[in-house]
Order: C-alpha cells, then structure tokens, then sequence
C-alpha cells in the first residue's frame, strides 16, 4: 500500500488568499463544477467534478503537477489553482527513533535533537499533540544543520510528559516523552565576598587546615560540584581543588609576614571570590645560660578567631 499527500499552492485569479478560497469553495459546493485543464492525477484517482473531492486507492508511485478549475456554476465565477502530487512507500514514512530524553534544569539552557528516519526533502513539521512542554521549551526543525531539536531555558522545575506529533512530505507518526527539569542551580556565595577574612596566625613549623565550604554563606544548599582556584599563595600554603581545602604549613623560607590570597568557588550557575590575609611567625629559640637554665617566652596564648575587615 502506498500513502500519499498532496502539496497545494493555489493561485487565485481573484486575488484571494487560500484561507479566502477554501472558504468560497465551502459555500459554493451545492454548486461548483471542477474540472482538471492540465495534467492528469495518478492512476485510480478520481476527480468528483460536483463536490471538489480528489478519491481512489493509490496504485503506484507518479509525482507530477496538475491544474485544476472550480467553477462557480450560477455566476460564472471560477478559480485557478494547481496541484503536485507527492507519493511514497511505507519506507519512506517517518519513524521517530529517539527513545528518551536527558534531563534539564530550571534557567538553564537546554537543547536536545530529536533523530527520525524517513524521506523529508527538508520539510518537516513538529507539533505537541498531548501533555505540554515545560515552560521556555519550543520544539521545530532548524534548517542550516540545526535539525529537529527541543531548545530553550525551562523556567520551572518538574516531571512533563507529552506527545510529539512528526509530519513530513512522507507521512506523520507520534510518540510520547518524558522530560524531567530539575531544580534551579545555586551558585556559591562566600561570607564576605567585599572584605577580607582574617585567618588565625601560622607558626612556622606547625601545620593547620581551613575547609573552604565554612567559608561560605550558603555552604550547605549551593550546588554540587564545586570547583575551587586558589591564587597567591605564599610558600608553605597549599590547596587541595578537589575538596577545597587549605593546607597551612609555613616552612623556614616562608617569609614572617602578612600574607594575602584569595580563593574562587565556581559552579554551573555562577561564581564567588574571597580574600584572605594570614600572618607567618617564627617561635624565638631555646638559650642556655651558665648556672641554669632559662626559656624565653615564645609566642603564646590563644589562637585568635577569624576576623573580618
């Protein structure tokens, strides 16, 4: 069995639209004559010259271009319109084969080609013909390469199941999706993102860690992974980019001084930068005096908090 469809371009000597002529051609139909002037329909079609209508079983493939007249038998009027008729087998019908689609997430981009099979000639039609698409999303074909895709920015959050109708010159088929767009991503923010944190002193000789996340205002809803890239710094400070984590252990080249760095925190939906100061001491030696021994006072007494400037 062969499928067929017929491509319509009508070409009105009254200078109506086809919407125009469909229209006339509804109120005329007790009284229209139609007739072909110029070429001929494939074989077993019939043309009913009182009602319009084109019938029959098709019998074999036979593309070409005819002309038809319909004739408004009580005035006279008439219009001219012509006709390509375009079949194909039930190889050429369109098969959609994508089976699933990857999931989305609310604001952020999304795009995703849908794969059929098929004879198309480049006319490809997608509509929705059941469910909805999530919000911000349009489905269509992109001539240029683009293809048929589902594109957009989803603004809200859900489980959206729907069906895709695909038309092409070939024929039409459906299939049913579902599309799950997940929550809003929360980019990362740090506690004081316009000063700069004020790190507890480092002993040269002695070693500490600061897990960058209690440095973040929103440490514990921000959205996974994050990514860390420290700059700046000084000898003896080291970072761990996979965890986040700062590793202070100032050695004897470690300069005592005041040091600054900063440190970013990134993910997919934006990025925070901080800075931090820490100072480097070295504790005083050990002197022996004759008679006895004495120690000097080393730097003692609690380790300060972390202050903001």
């Amino acid at each position: 069995m062969l499928a067929g469809t017929i491509k319509r371009n009508i070409e009105s000597h009254l200078g109506r639209s086809y919407g125009d002529i469909a229209e006339r051609m509804g109120e005329l139909r007790e009284q229209i004559k139609a007739q072909i002037i110029s070429g001929a329909l494939p074989e077993n079609l019939n043309l009913n010259e009182n009602t319009g209508v084109i019938s029959g079983t098709i019998a074999a493939t036979r593309n070409g271009y005819l002309t038809l007249r319909a004739e408004d038998t009580q005035t006279g009027a008439s219009l001219s319109f012509w006709l390509f008729t375009d079949f194909y087998n039930n190889s050429q019908k369109p098969v959609i084969t994508t089976d699933s689609l990857p999931n989305g997430t609310a604001e952020q981009e999304y795009s995703q080609r849908l794969e059929f099979t098929g004879y198309h000639s480049g006319w490809v039609e997608w509509t929705v013909v059941s469910g909805s698409l999530p919000d911000g999303l349009t489905v269509g074909y992109y001539s240029g390469g683009g293809g048929s895709l589902i594109r957009g920015t989803p603004t809200t959050a859900g489980t959206y199941t729907f069906t895709l109708k695909l038309r092409t010159v070939a024929g039409t088929t459906q299939k049913e999706f579902t599309l799950v767009i997940n929550d809003a991503l929360i980019a990362p923010v740090f506690e004081a993102p316009n000063s700069t944190i004020d790190l507890p002193y480092a002993v040269i000789g002695e070693t500490y860690s600061y897990d960058m996340h209690e440095f973040l205002a929103n440490g514990s809803t921000c959205s996974r992974p994050l990514t860390w890239r420290p700059s700046h710094l000084p000898v003896g400070l080291s970072f761990d980019t996979d965890t986040g984590v700062l590793s202070v252990a100032p050695i004897d080249s470690t300069p005592t001084a005041l040091h600054y760095f900063t440190v970013q925190a990134q993910n997919k939906a934006g990025t925070s930068s901080q800075s931090f100061k820490i100072q480097v001491y070295r504790r005083p030696p050990v002197s022996i005096f004759s008679g006895s021994l004495h120690t000097r006072e080393a730097v003692t007494g609690a380790r300060p908090s972390c202050r903001r400037d």
